[in-house]
């Protein structure tokens, strides 16, 4: 699953203007898989942003029109991003694909935003609980989708299952909120509720059962992706007050560290249980990561050098990974600060090849 704007995920805002003068250089680890970086464009304005991908190497996200008039869902495939439209309004983004090219995100209308499923060409609106506005966040491979709606008279936001027609509220840990992030092929929902004191938990939703699956040692926790191996990652407030992400597995958290910086998130997990995210430097700029092995590896330092952009190019965050170990990550270009979309695959010698 992937990184979704503040509107519905809480995420972490990087400004990008000024800061990107220069990139230091960052050492090469030996015996590593390296990645070519392809830019994945835009609509035709200047800024686009990658969320979701299927395993054929199809993503989903958002981008601004020409003129930065619209900002709009996309699907990129075979070298072109299409406009998905939206259910009337200006705004909408795309979250989440499965490999039947089912997509669901958010779209603004006349009466609020509302979740939506885009699939043979057309966009349906869900419903919702009852309120005014509504997201849906993730989509397994049979349709299920997840997301958080507001309640009746928008008393609350509470995550929900929708599958078949229907739309399920799965409730909270005994607080007013909940929202739904991940979801895996058995239909397991991963988020995050509040308690009854209004403390927020990392939860798993599954037979019909919420529950929280702890913390790192503090007091805050946020699920975002989930694989068929039951294998969650998000973020979690540690015992020193830090935000770290994590990686459950086995009904134990593991803190995956930083990149040197304070805080760190997790956002995809693919079936192998290599995650990708986000993390602070040493110098508290936000970089893309990939964990595997136990090991966080900022992906800076693991793009091939033969790829044009790789001098060019700081990836500030990785939103997916499939199994293929395709990544979707965000990043700026030094020479035009513009924020795109970019698709890294594994290389070996300049050319594609089977990841290692």
């Amino acid at each position: 699953m992937a990184k979704f704007p503040a509107a519905a995920f809480g995420a972490f805002v990087v400004s990008v203007l000024g800061f990107f003068t220069s990139t230091p250089a960052l050492a090469k680890q030996s015996q590593v898989q390296e990645y070519l970086l392809t830019d994945l464009g835009t609509l035709g304005g200047s800024y686009s942003a990658g969320y979701g991908i299927d395993d054929t190497g199809r993503v989903v996200g958002t981008s601004y029109t020409s003129k930065d008039a619209l900002l709009r869902p996309f699907i990129y495939v075979n070298g072109n991003m299409t406009d998905l439209g939206t259910l009337g309004g200006a705004i909408g983004y795309g979250y989440a694909i499965n490999n039947a090219g089912m997509i669901t995100g958010f779209s603004d209308t006349a009466n609020g935003s509302r979740a939506f499923l885009y699939s043979y060409g057309n966009m349906m609106e869900l419903p919702t609980l009852g309120g005014s506005n509504s997201e849906a966040t993730a989509i397994n491979k049979v349709g299920v989708i997840t997301g958080v709606s507001a309640t009746s008279k928008d008393a609350a936001q509470h995550a929900f299952l929708y599958a078949a027609g229907g739309l399920l509220d799965i409730g909270t840990l005994g607080g007013r909120n909940s929202y739904g992030y991940g979801i895996n092929n058995s239909s397991q929902i991963v988020g995050t509720a509040a308690d009854a004191l209004g403390t927020y938990h990392a939860f798993l939703y599954t037979n019909g059962s919420m529950k929280d699956i702890g913390s790192l040692g503090g007091n805050y926790g946020r699920a975002n992706g989930i694989n068929d191996n039951g294998q969650i990652t998000g973020i979690s407030l540690t015992a020193t007050h830090a935000l770290h992400a994590f990686l459950y597995s086995a009904g134990a958290m593991t803190d995956m560290g930083t990149l040197g910086g304070g805080t760190s998130e997790g956002y995809g997990v693919n079936s192998d249980g290599q995650v990708v995210g986000y993390s602070l430097t040493v110098s508290n700029v936000s970089h893309a990561f990939l964990y595997l092995n136990g090991q966080m590896t900022d992906l800076n330092a693991l793009l091939d050098p033969s790829s044009p952009l790789s001098s060019h190019v700081t990836l500030l965050e990785a939103t997916a990974i499939n199994d293929e170990q395709l990544i979707v990550a965000n990043g700026v270009d030094s020479r035009t600060h513009e924020q795109h979309v970019y698709l890294l695959e594994c290389s070996h010698k300049g050319k594609p090849h089977k990841c290692k």
